[in-house]
């Protein structure tokens, strides 16, 4: 986890912490101590600031955080007015002659972090800066120590209470994928279950998907033919194998990423990018082959016109799936990077459509010579399976201001 993602979920644990609960149990504890003040008695004091003991004026307000616990010595405890949540806790420095505030959770962060020292028998608490280059001391009685260390301390157990229960939960919830993933894989016949009786065993999505080297068995196989009829293509066409190898790889990262990290609620919305991207794999799989195997059968029309509309997509330059494959490995915000693959996908598929009259066997029946293409390359591809797949599927849409399939 990256410090900015582990940062910002410590901030939103710390917004849930039960605050009203610490401090009704730290006035429980510390209530014969006759240190702190009740909000009866805030109250009733005159606005200004505040200053060494007991007080002269005091701050009764600061925006919206109002303080609860006031500590008659040397420090006073803000918190916010509605939620009780601790926002601030203040200081008086004996070499400033002066009040310093501390953001509770910088305290809490420190305290946990091992920066913040107790030193019981000068009275004094010791605040170290993250990189240890500059300290602050307070003098504080026993009792505020006391009550500093076990306040520190509850907010760092429920802390990480809450850290357990988003745990829990996300486990739930990959269990929760797990199944509905399973449910429709075997729906849609890819099998992802194991094929073994080792439950450990688990067939990944890009185990299932089309193979890159048929295509370039094949390639290799008419070569001759390629470089006589259309010259320099042919780089281009080998370009076409690293291609498919690399949107097998986004493949199998979006299959990854929705196991490990996608919500429930989100669940329906990226397994139906997942299946737009198998989706167009398997044309450009398909798309290759026949604009390969067109060229043997004196259909140079074909190829021409699947080679115009790969060009116009600048599927030749691999830079762009490169980025997408990039994208998926360093977002954090797995729908932003799965909405950018979206769009892309969608791009394709809409430019794509232009060469459907390739697979309906009305100007071109490739599929004559394409099962013993395939068995001549020992694909292990079922072409049946593959063309049915392919004319049968609705592309998923998405709407352009949501994640909301239509």
């Amino acid at each position: 986890m990256s410090i900015n993602k582990s940062a910002s979920l410590e901030n939103e644990l710390y917004q849930e912490i039960n605050w009203s609960s610490i401090i009704d149990s730290l006035n429980d504890e510390y209530k014969d101590k006759n240190i702190l003040m009740s909000g009866e008695v805030i109250d009733g004091l005159s606005g200004g600031y505040f200053s060494k003991s007991p007080w002269k004026l005091f701050e009764i307000t600061k925006g919206e955080q109002i303080s609860v616990i006031i500590l008659k010595s040397f420090c006073a405890i803000y918190s916010n007015k509605t939620t009780n949540q601790i926002k601030v806790i203040s200081f008086y420095s004996n070499l400033e002659n002066d009040w310093v505030r501390f953001r509770m959770i910088e305290l809490v962060e420190r305290f946990k972090n091992q920066l913040i020292e107790f030193n019981w028998d000068d009275r004094v608490i010791i605040l170290k800066d993250i990189n240890k280059k500059r300290r602050w001391e307070f003098e504080l009685s026993e009792t505020e120590l006391f009550l500093l260390k076990d306040l520190f301390e509850r907010v760092i157990d429920e802390w990480s209470n809450l850290s357990k229960e988003v745990t829990k939960r996300e486990v739930e919830e990959k269990k929760e994928i797990e199944k509905a993933l399973l449910k429709y894989s075997e729906k849609t016949g890819l099998d992802l279950a194991s094929k073994s009786n080792n439950p450990d065993e688990f067939i990944h999505i890009s185990d299932l998907l089309e193979n890159p080297k048929d295509i370039e068995k094949l390639i290799h196989k008419y070569e001759n033919k390629i470089i006589i009829i259309f010259k320099s293509s042919f780089q281009n066409i080998e370009r076409l194998v690293v291609k498919l190898e690399l949107k097998k790889k986004i493949i199998a990262s979006i299959f990854d990423k929705i196991i490990k990290r996608s919500k429930i609620v989100d669940f329906v919305v990226h397994i139906g990018i997942l299946k737009n991207e198998i989706y167009i794999y398997q044309l450009l799989y398909l798309y290759t082959i026949i604009m390969i195997l067109s060229i043997d059968n004196n259909k140079e029309k074909f190829y021409a016109d699947i080679y115009k509309i790969f060009d116009e997509l600048n599927l030749f330059n691999l830079e762009v799936t490169q980025q997408h494959t990039t994208t998926l490995a360093e977002d954090n915000d797995i729908t932003n990077s799965f909405m950018q693959i979206y769009k892309h996908t969608k791009h394709l598929y809409n430019n794509l459509s232009k060469l459907n009259y390739l697979i309906d066997g009305s100007e071109y029946n490739f599929t004559a010579n394409l099962k013993s293409e395939l068995d001549a390359v020992r694909s292990d591809t079922n072409h049946v399976i593959l063309l049915k797949g392919i004319q049968k599927y609705k592309f998923y849409e998405i709407s352009e201001d949501s994640s909301t399939q239509k």
